[in-house]
């Protein structure tokens, strides 16, 4: 799994404190001009990056739908960087006047997976709906409409 952050920057807890470096093959890090490995039980924090296409649709939607939807997701164990799959059909319709449509989302905690149907409608009201589906079974909606 640390292949996916080679040569990107990544936090060990040495000498009670974080220290930050850089991440290379067989586990070694780069902290300033000392190379050191990682060791077995070594405390290791690592800045997850937004897929794009997620980023772009929380940009995009209202702050009011961005933090219901946040919140939503968060009372649900996820985080926005759990992402693992976004579709965001709202890009593709940058000129028109009227927006309508539906972005999927797929997030994995490691435990569960919840999938995200943002549906919207941009037009005479601003309309977000996101339906939340977790793998159990499990349903929430929320909506957020502005006249």
């Amino acid at each position: 799994m640390l292949d996916d952050y080679l040569h990107q920057e990544i936090e060990i807890f040495r000498m009670n404190r974080w220290k930050k470096g850089k991440l290379y093959e067989s586990g070694k890090v780069r902290i300033g001009y000392e190379a050191t490995m990682l060791c077995d039980h070594d405390l290791v924090r690592i800045r997850k990056h937004l897929i794009y296409s997620l980023e772009r649709l929380l940009d995009g939607i209202i702050d009011d739908a961005f933090f219901q939807f946040v919140t939503t997701l968060n009372s649900l164990n996820f985080s926005i960087y759990d992402c693992i799959y976004c579709y965001n059909h709202l890009s593709f319709l940058t000129d028109e006047n009227r927006k309508d449509g539906v972005n999927f989302m797929v997030f994995d905690n490691q435990e569960q997976i919840c999938n995200v149907q943002h549906h919207f409608c941009y037009f005479e009201k601003i309309n977000d709906r996101f339906e939340f589906t977790l793998n159990t079974g499990k349903r929430l909606i929320i909506e957020k409409i502005i006249s």
